[in-house]
């Protein structure tokens, strides 16, 4: 959590190497440090070249004359000026400890772009709440309840990686603002979102990892970003641009053009299935259509059976998976994955869609694992879905067709089957196959969560309950056959 909080010094225009924390602040010690900086509580140590302090010791902070500063609450923005610095007032949302959005307030384009896209869902009275404070924010008014934080430097800028950015484009300026997913983690990456001068609409992502040396997932996003432009057609049509990438300080980025409009997540959050249904099945036909134009022969599933067979089935057979399960799969095209079709990495404006967030595509991968794992989210989410201990019972129920949105699944699993020329009795051994792989991935992921942040993890992801929930249940299984109904 301290990770995140410290997220807010990617708004100053230069990076911390050195950091001194006031008293009041000390949750930002932990984080800082994970983030690489060197933090301390001492003020004896090593000249800082950015305080962080809460805002009451604005005085204390300014004494120290650092070219950069932090102030968590209320602060006086004509102290700062008056002192020789630029500052700027940045909101996190929902709160400082764990921010999804930094708004940087008075930037009308950006504020407004954010708000009406990240936070415009919900009834209606929560929506017109939400409009009259966008303006209100968009114009830099504080609003009451809400934690402000001003950060400030000696030398007036972009944020720096932003900056950077800008300069592969061939751009000098921009408004902007940051996102990170709601459920950011110790290795997940930020981004800010930049909007050309007086445009209401962003050109531009810079993804940003948030600690320094990791460069692997940034190059499995070039490998995947390429692998959809040069796949063209269906793919390409729904996918954004690599324009670059850079580094700063140790800091890998990448620039890509920006996919604009309502994360689906959000959307879905807001409008019930009779509404948002059209949507579903229109990201769920070019799943379809993305099966159909990128399908190999069977031999191209070779590589990804093998691995399945030695790595995957073997640490679920005490929980009674059929050790032969994939040797006894019939010959199957082998298609292009996309791999995290999840509702935060959809974009959808105007009848059309742009999915973002490619490091996990591969060609070569099964076919309904794409369509599979889109929709059991997706239909989550619309059902109302909101909390982990929901999350298992919606899946059994979905896929037992207890709910009516199971028929939604069902038919779409009819479609693709028939476009794949799939057998029905593969069917229920892949699905198995799919919740058993990410269940395993989740294994993966809480490990190296809890060895960077040093914090114990849950004990399981409700994507590692429903792969139980799925092998135990007699009406789901590598048997399953409701989707014929």
């Amino acid at each position: 959590m301290s990770l995140r909080r410290a997220d807010i010094r990617f708004t100053l225009p230069a990076p911390a190497r050195r950091a001194l924390v006031l008293p009041g602040s000390e949750p930002w010690l932990d984080g800082l440090r994970q983030a690489g900086v060197e933090a301390t509580t001492d003020p004896g140590a090593a000249k800082p070249d950015l305080v962080v302090a809460p805002g009451h010791l604005l005085q204390d902070a300014l004494a120290l004359d650092p070219e950069l500063l932090v102030l968590e609450g209320g602060t006086s923005v004509r102290a700062l000026r008056a002192s020789g610095r630029s500052p700027r007032v940045i909101l996190p949302l929902p709160s400082p400890e764990r921010p999804d959005l930094l708004l940087p307030l008075g930037h009308v384009s950006a504020v407004r772009y954010a708000l009406r896209h990240w936070r415009g869902g919900g009834p209606a009275p929560t929506r017109a709440r939400n409009a009259v404070a966008r303006e209100l924010l968009a114009r830099g008014v504080r609003l009451p309840g809400r934690a402000a934080t001003t950060v400030a430097a000696k030398t007036d800028g972009l944020p720096f990686l932003v900056a950077r950015a800008l300069e592969l484009v061939s751009s000098s300026e921009g408004d902007w603002f940051a996102g990170f997913s709601r459920f950011a983690h110790a290795y997940s990456r930020g981004a800010f979102y930049v909007f050309p001068p007086a445009e209401p609409e962003p050109a531009w992502v810079v993804k940003f990892a948030r600690t320094p040396g990791d460069d692997e997932v940034f190059e499995r996003d070039e490998r995947g970003l390429r692998l959809a432009r040069d796949m063209g057609g269906a793919v390409a049509a729904h996918a954004p641009s690599l324009l670059g990438r850079f580094e700063v300080d140790g800091l890998q980025a990448s620039v890509e053009s920006a996919a604009t409009g309502e994360r689906l997540a959000a959307l879905l959050e807001s409008t019930p299935l009779a509404s948002s249904r059209e949507v579903l099945d229109r990201i769920a036909a070019w799943i379809v259509e993305v099966a159909r134009e990128t399908a190999e022969p069977t031999e191209g599933l070779a590589a990804e059976r093998q691995r399945l067979a030695t790595e995957l089935v073997p640490r679920w057979t005490s929980a009674g998976l059929p050790p032969t399960i994939v040797e006894d799969l019939p010959p199957l095209a082998a298609v292009l994955q996309h791999g995290d079709l999840s509702g935060e990495n959809i974009f959808v404006r105007n009848g059309g869609f742009t999915v973002v967030d490619w490091e996990s595509a591969r060609t070569g991968e099964m076919p309904l694992w794409d369509l599979f794992y889109f929709l059991n989210e997706a239909l989550a989410i619309s059902d109302g879905v909101r909390s982990e201990d929901e999350r298992t019972e919606h899946f059994g129920r979905l896929w037992r067709g207890e709910l009516p949105s199971s028929q939604l699944l069902f038919r779409w699993t009819r479609e693709l089957v028939g476009a794949a020329k799939i057998p029905a009795e593969a069917v229920g051994p892949i699905a198995t196959l799919l919740w058993l792989h990410y269940a395993t991935k989740g294994i993966g992921h809480l490990e190296r969560v809890e060895r960077i942040e040093g914090v114990d993890q849950p004990a399981e992801t409700a994507m590692m309950r429903n792969a139980r929930l799925w092998l135990a249940d007699p009406a789901l299984g590598p048997g399953w056959r409701r989707w014929l109904s």
